[in-house]
């Protein structure tokens, strides 16, 4: 019997993602697993798959406020990596949480050149519109520990590395 992607069930997914140029931005080398409903992919792709089975082709263009967010207008910052967390590997394209005093933020690694980080706030794919086209290879019930931690623990509901 297939299942139907909905809220606390798990998707498994391949997909490429372009520009409005038509240019590859993305494209996933393994398959992406997903919690639906806690959200781990963009909202945009999320509501395109919700509903789909296992099988399912999708072709979705995005506005930037239904995929990666709208540019905040913030130019990138330069820091002393002394000043950033030293609990997070600081690598270009890296994801990092910074304190502040609103709570943590997400920023992203532009560039690393010696003692210097140059750290945005907007995630590299913001402010484009962007399609997304690929197939939904797997839906599942997620087990009680991915709902507790709120993620997938991969095709298999598996836990690998907790």
């Amino acid at each position: 019997m297939s299942v139907a992607l909905a809220a606390d069930h798990v998707g498994v997914f391949f997909c490429t993602v372009t520009d409005e140029a038509g240019e590859l931005v993305e494209a996933t080398q393994e398959p992406v697993a997903f919690l639906a409903g806690h959200n781990q992919i963009v909202p945009g792709l999320e509501a395109a798959l919700l509903g789909k089975e296992a099988g399912a082709s999708f072709d979705v263009t995005l506005a930037p406020e239904d995929a990666y967010g709208a540019h905040n207008g913030r130019a990138p910052l330069r820091v002393h990596r002394r000043d950033l967390p030293k609990d997070q590997p600081v690598e270009k394209g890296r994801t990092i949480w910074i304190p502040t005093p609103k709570g943590e933020a997400r920023a992203y690694v532009v560039d690393v050149k010696g003692a210097y980080v140059t750290i945005d706030g907007n995630h590299p794919l913001a402010g484009r519109t962007l399609r997304f086209q690929g197939v939904l290879l797997r839906v599942r019930e997620a087990t009680s520990e991915e709902k507790v931690h709120g993620h997938a623990h991969g095709m298999d509901g598996v836990a690998h590395d907790h």
